[in-house]
């Protein structure tokens, strides 16, 4: 390696251990002796030397590795809540929230029955509750306590009585489906399930079902029926899933809407 510049790098280090701390940007002017190395501070240098500007910025370097993952960051402010829905809320005489009206209340029988179907959002379901007896209410001359509906007493013998193919009521088991546009929420051996078809349908030519009869001693035993549909879409069978209501049943009458 050249002395000469073995003597100019001994010089710098020693220069600027020297000098006080600059700023990033500050540039200082030295001169270097072209015979002998040395080394001066000066903004002119005579011919005998060149310049050798000091701290000033080099070419940018390669990027270097990525750092280690830092740390999560704190939890960000709640958002502004949404505007509320447009549908009518049901709610019973004690102010508990049940769902939204899904469809206009239906009133039948001498009694004027009501029933009224809602969605419930949490479930993702609909539901039928109302003053039918079928509907596990109780009434003590003011109030009405109601359930939500039963599963085969809501749905009657579409649901209670199987379809076949065969003329003598064997085979494969067919049903209606009626729950093509959302499931629905009922009762069922004690607790509630959601219910919805089993899919895909199949379109079959019915030939007949099985129904309740009575026998020569007035009891009611299966029986079978010729049934012609022409070919309908049906199912086989419906799918259950338990699940909790959240809220609690009896739901007390009259209903409130808002």
């Amino acid at each position: 390696m050249n002395n000469t510049y073995l003597k100019i790098v001994t010089a710098t280090l020693m220069l600027l251990s020297l000098l006080p701390e600059t700023a990033a940007s500050d540039v200082l002017s030295t001169c270097v002796a072209k015979k002998t190395g040395a080394l001066r501070i000066s903004k002119a240098c005579k011919k005998s030397e060149y310049p050798l500007p000091l701290n000033s910025e080099g070419i940018q370097g390669s990027m270097g590795p990525q750092g280690p993952k830092g740390e999560p960051g704190n939890p960000g402010k709640d958002g502004v809540a949404g505007a509320g829905g447009g549908g009518v809320r049901v709610s019973d005489a004690n102010g508990q929230f049940l769902g939204y009206l899904a469809a206009p209340p239906v009133a039948m029988g001498q009694n004027a029955e009501i029933s009224v179907q809602i969605y419930i959002p949490s479930l993702k379901a609909t539901a039928t509750i109302g003053t039918r007896m079928s509907f596990a209410t109780e009434f003590d001359g003011i109030t009405h306590r109601a359930d939500l509906a039963e599963w085969n007493a809501a749905l009657g013998w579409r649901t209670i009585y199987p379809y076949f193919t065969t003329a003598d009521c064997t085979g494969t088991e067919y049903y209606f489906p009626i729950f093509i546009d959302y499931p629905r929420v009922y009762r069922k051996d004690g607790g509630y399930a959601i219910f919805s078809d089993k899919m895909p349908a199949e379109k079959v030519a019915i030939q007949s079902h099985r129904i309740k009869i009575l026998d020569q001693n007035n009891q009611l035993v299966d029986g079978c029926e010729a049934f012609n549909n022409g070919g309908d879409w049906m199912i086989r069978g419906y799918d259950s899933t338990p699940v909790t209501l959240p809220f609690n049943i009896p739901a007390i009458f009259p209903l409130r809407f808002e």
